[in-house]
């Protein structure tokens, strides 16, 4: 996603909503950069009307992501050949983030800090070496999006408390939605500050 504009948003295309009515929502706002991960498995047709907008002008950068190599799917006809044209041009192949654990905290810190500021914690919110060991050695089926659903369910959960004086713990890592509401156990050094 290149952008002249350091401020361009990021909206995202979630698997169950349709790309007409982003579109539509978004279609008088500022330019933003439209986030659609997984893209191969969007439908034959919605790929097809997304080639034919990418033909035209559009007001939108389109940064896409796939499970699977595009280019086998269009040799079977399941991903549009037209849609492949526009995206095989600036295509960039990731390992996954599995594949990449180095990388982890410098994106994790990252991801902290821009939901941190999203929800009001300030930027200085810290992991222990134990937190950042169990998010390097997690597998990450989902990738970057799952380790960002991973920081965000964690922030949310711990945003009544003061993170300025504590550091993220290992226990307070929410890996799965239903893990907020599992029993914790005090960690020695992760109470709060008084």
């Amino acid at each position: 996603c290149r952008s002249t504009e350091p401020s361009l948003r990021v909206v995202t295309l979630f698997p169950d909503e349709q790309l007409a009515a982003v579109l539509e929502r978004e279609r008088d706002a500022e330019p933003f950069a439209l986030f659609l991960p997984e893209i191969d498995r969007r439908p034959l047709l919605e790929q097809e009307r997304l080639a034919l907008l990418l033909a035209g002008r559009v007001g939108f950068r389109l940064v896409a992501t796939a499970v699977d190599d595009p280019g086998e799917r269009v040799l079977s006809a399941a991903f549009s050949r037209n849609l492949y044209q526009y995206l095989i041009g600036l295509a960039v192949q990731l390992s996954p983030l599995r594949e990449r654990p180095v990388t982890i905290p410098p994106l994790v810190q990252a991801l902290a800090r821009r939901i941190g500021r999203r929800l009001g914690l300030g930027e200085d919110i810290s992991f222990s070496p134990d937190a950042m060991g169990r998010l390097q050695t997690y597998m990450w089926p989902g990738n970057i999006v799952e380790l960002e659903s991973v920081l965000n369910r964690t922030l949310v959960h711990l945003s009544d408390k003061d993170l300025a004086s504590r550091v993220i713990d290992v226990d307070d890592l929410l890996f799965m939605p239903d893990d907020a509401m599992r029993p914790r156990t005090p960690t020695k050094g992760a109470g709060l500050a008084s």
